[in-house]
């Protein structure tokens, strides 16, 4: 039924405010998983920080409750789980280039994983999940009126930022060539990708906050050929986005997570497979806070699959807490 499948818990975006991509297991490939940041990227995804080394730790569960078929809204029942955590850094540059700022991340986990489809054996996989690093990401913020005119001591980005980068994953998870699940790739991913985040004064009136923020982060997925098996999965285009109200030290709203596959897979030389596709949204809900004198920044985000072809459903959480040193 399936060749091998591939659930790898992809992230993408900036570290101190990055979760979630989703658990992507494919007919249409040995494992097809958008690439990014480990928990993937919903707000402020173009506006960097302040120049220093932030960390985070990151967190999360995901239910795989059923399987969409290729027409999209057949769905064949079955039963999987992952947990996983990892670790985050971001390292960003004080040297400005061409006006924007610079930076670069490194992301690092594990995983436990099972999944099975009903009346086939499951099967399970646990270990080092493959790392993954924005070599580089260069940010733009250019701020707009609402931003010079804030009152002092208030820094909503009231503006807009533009970011570009070049991501980066590292087939270092395990991974065995005769096993049906694995938490490793066995291949490399190239991520280009371009972001914007609109931050504008509270479209919903105060009582919802002082800011209304469009936040989006396109990537696009370049895989490399599986030596082991000769298989080479088909690019893909992913996106993360949100929309967001900014309230005093929260910020809440609608995050999102969606690919689609955009060429075929190649098995041995010859085109094959059928594509894949998947769109998730949920609510997202983030905190900044002080305890004594470092600062934090905390997130809490849920994902829900409402379509998609050739992939599981995923219902789940992810949680972060960051830092700077």
């Amino acid at each position: 039924m399936m060749k091998k499948i591939i659930l790898a818990v992809c992230l993408t975006g900036s570290l101190a405010l990055g979760l979630f991509h989703g658990v992507i297991p494919s007919h249409a490939a040995e494992g097809i998983c958008p690439s990014g940041p480990l928990g993937g990227t919903d707000i402020n995804q173009a506006i960097l920080p302040p120049a220093g080394l932030y960390a985070s730790v990151i967190a999360g569960g995901i239910d795989l409750p059923k399987w969409r078929q290729n027409d999209g809204g057949t769905k064949i029942d079955s039963s999987g789980t992952v947990w996983y955590t990892g670790v985050g850094m971001m390292y960003a540059y004080e040297t400005p280039i061409l006006g924007g700022q610079v930076a670069s991340t490194f992301f690092a986990g594990i995983q436990d994983q099972d999944f099975g489809i009903d009346g086939y054996p499951k099967n399970d996989s646990s270990g080092f999940i493959d790392m993954y690093s924005d070599l580089f990401i260069w940010s733009r913020f250019m701020p707009s009126q609402a931003f010079l005119e804030q009152p002092k001591g208030s820094f909503i980005p009231f503006g807009t930022g533009i970011l570009f980068g070049l991501g980066v994953t590292l087939p270092t998870g395990e991974y065995g060539a005769s096993e049906p699940l694995n938490v490793g790739s066995n291949f490399y991913t190239f991520s280009p990708s371009v972001a914007i985040t609109y931050t504008v004064p509270s479209l919903l009136g105060d009582f919802f906050g002082e800011a209304t923020q469009f936040s989006t982060r396109t990537f696009y997925n370049h895989y490399t050929e599986n030596q082991d098996t000769d298989y080479k999965s088909g690019a893909t285009l992913s996106n993360d986005f949100s929309i967001t109200q900014i309230k005093g030290q929260w910020q809440y709203g609608l995050a999102g997570f969606a690919f689609i596959q955009v060429e075929d897979d190649e098995i041995r030389g010859g085109k094959g497979g059928t594509r894949s596709s998947a769109v998730n949204i949920g609510p997202v809900v983030a905190r900044n806070f002080m305890v004594g004198q470092r600062f934090f920044s905390s997130k809490l985000k849920f994902l829900t699959t409402v379509d998609g072809r050739n992939t599981t459903e995923a219902h789940g959480f992810t949680f972060m807490l960051g830092t700077k040193f």
